[in-house]
Order: structure tokens, then C-alpha cells, then sequence
């Protein structure tokens, strides 16, 4: 007989889901970013933009049913509220009551950052979802339904973000290598590691498949050159190369070589701008891109600058400062052509009125302290048999590939886009709630000991 989530799950989700909202219900309505005008166009209106996929835009237009943004923003505390259930469920080898759940929403509120990210209409609160669905599916036992489902979740948010497809082909690359090359008794199950890469080679060709359905061409990423060539401007490669070619070859950016300015990207007077937009100049950056990787001391100063910026990246995950979006276009204009009875309630929402109300340093401070516990806590595991035979294997390895997942994606943000807090601090919460998994089931037998002490 098939069982089926009793009423108590569903609404103990539901509520959970609301709440995970918190700093989106406390704002009046669901953070913006200058990239949400994008994602939420693109949706409504069919097209595929340059710089990113189309699918979060789709997945906002779908989920707000073309009525209102905040039941997009209910949808993702869902999704997290989700993911978080599940994973207490897998890993400490017991379903989670209502009240452990709720109890672990409000400590993620109160303590991390996981709030925030699902409260903004940006595919960030996707990545957490994304690289822990990974675990779930090549740690634990392979069930068609249960993996099916885990896995048509974790295609949709590896479609949503580039960083995500990169960091999937990476992490199953790496473990390829891992099952290769440590003991038989460590290694993962091949039906596991199959399950994986599945859904990442999934993932690739639905979006190839989603942009050709939209626009008729077979690309992931049209606009891909120009964020490398902005990061090649940022770590000084580019005006390097310059320098040295112009003298042989007229470039387009040998005029004003000495002159660009630091904004490589998105400066309305930056050379990529001012020569007609992004796609004008696509086959002159293409061959800078390329003559400058196939050259070994270019290469080699690349290689040297994504290993700093890796190391970078991977501390640098503070929630921004959250503030007003200026200028009339970008989320402003999405909302008035697509959610116009949305209109007044965005504009007196926190970030655009009384944006000094919405002060989360304190946040990013107890978040800052708890990620520095969990590598204590990390480096306890890996050194005391102690704390190895109290915790659960599975849990361990959970713990040791989010920090694994937590590298990839520090290393494909900072290699491919540039160092940004955000890209880091999307996935920082899982790791910090696991580690306080970790110290629950730790502690508890302590605790129920000194609670329930033994008559004498």
C-alpha cells in the first residue's frame, strides 16, 4: 500500500515555507536585484537573454501564475523548507516532526543568511538546492520515485544559473577521480555515481533544448565572451596583452588600451559598450579569449589568479547590503508592465523606502562566527575518533562533500564571473546547518542524560 504525506506534513511544509520567507514578509514584498528586471522579462516576454538562461525567468513567470512575485518567493522558501526536510530525513536516520522542523527553519532565519537568498528574485536560492540534491542522490539508497523526483528538482536548478552547470560537470568529474583512486570500502555506489551524472548531463542538453524551443539556436550562453573578457580585464591579463599585440595587430581595443575603464562589463562607456554592444565585438573577443589561453604565460598568470581568487571567493560570502535599485528600468519596469497592481506595494517595500530598517550585519556576523565553527568542527571529525563514531558516516560524508561543493563553486564563480559575495553566500547556509546537525546528534544523548538523570 502506497503512503502518502499526511495532512500534518503538508501543512507543517507549507508553514515552514511561509516562514522561511521571514526577511521577505518583513520587507513588504519579495528583494530585488538590478538582474531581476532580466529574469522576469525574459520570462513573460519568450526570449532567451545573452548573459544567462532563461529557465529562473520561466520559473518566475509560472510559479507567480502572472499574478504576484510573492507567491514566487513562497515557492522557493518551499523548495528550501524542502530540501532542509529531506536532508534532516536522510541523514540523521529519522523523519523530522513538525517541530524539529520548525525549530531548524527558524535557527537557518535566525543565524544564516538562507532567508535572504530565498526572499530575492534571483536563481541563488537554487544553488544549495542544486549541489545538495547531488549528495542526497549519491549518498543515499537509489528509490525510482524519491530519486526521480530529486532528480527532475535538481535539473531544473542546475538549468537556472551557468555556474551551476559548471560546477555539476566539475563535481561529478572529481568523483570519477575519487572513486578511482581510494579504497573499495570509501568508494560510492556506481548506480549512485550514475544517478549524478545523469541528471548534470541532463541538465546541459534540456537547456540547450529550452533555448532552441525559445529562440532557435543551439547555445547555452550567447554573451559568455564577454564576462571572460571582463574578468581578463580584472586581473590585469588583458591590458598585458595589449600591450603586446597592438604593436602587430590592430585590435579594437588597442585605441583605447590605456583609457578602459574598471567596469569592463557593464560601464555604458566601457570599449564592450561603446562599440555597438556585446555581440558587435563577439568574434574579436573570441580570438583575444583564445590567444591569450593557448599562450603559456598567459595561461600560467590565469591559472595563478583563479587559485587566489578561489581562496577569495571561498571566504568572501557576506549577504549585501540591501538597498534601494536605482534608475527607472530593471526591476521597476518589469514590475510595472507585468505586476502593475504590485506597483505601490514594491515601491513602499523596506528596500525602496526605508531601506535603513533592513539591517543585517548582525546576521552576517553570527553566520561569519558559525562558518568558522564548522571548520572546527570539520577538522574534530577528521582528526577524533571520538566525534567519528558518534556521527552517522553518511552524515559525514554529507558534511565533507558540501565542503567540497562549497570549493567548486567558489572556484567556477571566481574563475568564469568574478569575485562577489553572493555567489558564495548562497550555498553557506547548508554547510552551517549541517554542522549543527552534526553537534545536535552529538550532544544529544549528553543532554537527554543530564535532563533525565538516572535514579539512585
Amino acid at each position: 500500500m502506497k503512503r502518502y504525506p499526511s495532512i500534518t506534513v503538508l501543512v507543517s511544509v507549507l508553514l515552514c515555507g511561509v516562514l522561511f520567507c521571514f526577511w521577505g514578509w518583513y520587507n513588504g514584498y519579495p528583494f530585488v536585484y538590478p538582474d531581476t528586471g532580466t529574469y522576469v522579462d525574459s520570462g513573460f516576454q519568450n526570449y532567451v537573454p545573452g548573459d544567462r538562461p532563461v529557465t529562473y525567468g520561466l520559473f518566475v513567470r509560472h510559479t507567480s501564475l502572472a499574478e504576484s512575485l510573492l507567491w514566487v518567493m513562497l515557492a522557493q522558501g518551499i523548495l528550501s523548507v524542502l530540501l532542509v526536510r529531506e536532508w534532516m530525513k536522510t541523514f540523521s536516520g529519522e523523519t523530522p516532526t513538525a517541530v524539529a522542523l520548525i525549530t531548524a527553519v527558524v535557527f537557518l532565519i535566525s543565524c544564516t543568511n538562507a532567508s535572504i537568498y530565498a526572499s530575492y528574485m534571483l536563481p541563488d536560492f537554487f544553488t544549495p538546492i542544486f549541489f545538495g540534491v547531488l549528495i542526497l542522490v549519491l549518498l543515499a539508497p537509489v528509490k525510482r520515485w524519491r530519486t526521480l523526483l530529486l532528480a527532475l528538482l535538481a535539473i531544473l536548478a542546475a538549468m537556472t544559473h551557468n555556474s551551476h552547470l559548471l560546477g555539476g560537470l566539475v563535481f561529478v568529474g572529481a568523483v570519477v577521480l575519487y572513486q578511482a583512486f581510494v579504497r573499495k570500502e570509501q568508494r560510492f555506489a556506481w548506480t549512485n555515481i550514475g544517478a549524478v551524472a545523469g541528471i548534470v548531463l541532463t541538465a546541459w542538453l534540456g537547456l540547450f533544448v529550452l533555448h532552441f524551443s525559445v529562440n532557435k539556436k543551439w547555445e547555452i550562453m550567447r554573451d559568455g565572451h564577454a564576462f571572460t573578457m571582463g574578468r581578463l580585464h580584472e586581473i590585469g591579463l588583458l591590458k598585458q596583452y595589449l600591450n603586446e599585440k597592438c604593436a602587430v595587430k590592430d585590435l579594437y581595443l588597442c585605441p583605447v588600451k590605456d583609457s578602459m575603464s574598471d567596469d569592463f562589463l557593464w560601464d555604458a562607456n566601457s570599449p564592450l559598450n561603446q562599440h555597438g554592444g556585446w555581440d558587435s565585438v563577439k568574434t574579436e573577443n573570441q580570438f583575444i579569449i583564445g590567444d591569450i589561453l593557448t599562450t603559456p604565460r598567459f595561461l600560467k598568470r590565469y591559472l595563478i589568479e583563479s587559485f587566489n581568487s578561489t581562496i577569495k571567493q571561498f571566504f568572501y560570502f557576506r549577504a549585501e547590503k540591501i538597498a534601494p535599485v536605482s534608475g527607472g528600468g530593471g526591476p521597476l519596469s518589469s514590475v510595472t508592465k507585468h505586476f502593475p497592481n504590485e506597483l505601490i506595494a514594491y515601491k513602499i517595500a523596506h528596500q525602496n523606502h526605508r531601506y535603513w530598517f533592513l539591517d543585517i550585519e548582525g546576521l552576517n556576523t553570527r553566520q561569519q562566527y558559525l562558518f568558522f565553527a564548522c571548520l572546527i568542527l570539520m577538522t574534530l571529525l577528521w582528526t577524533t575518533k571520538s566525534w567519528q563514531t558518534a556521527i552517522p558516516e553518511s552524515l559525514q560524508k554529507a558534511y565533507n562533500l558540501l565542503f567540497f561543493c562549497l570549493v567548486v563553486n567558489a572556484f567556477v564563480c571566481a574563475t568564469f564571473s568574478t569575485v562577489v559575495s553572493r555567489y558564495q553566500g548562497r550555498l553557506i547556509w547548508l554547510y552551517i546547518f549541517t554542522g549543527a546537525m552534526i553537534c545536535t546528534i552529538r550532544y544529544t544523548p549528553v543532554l537527554k542524560r543530564y535532563l533525565s538523570p538516572e535514579k539512585t
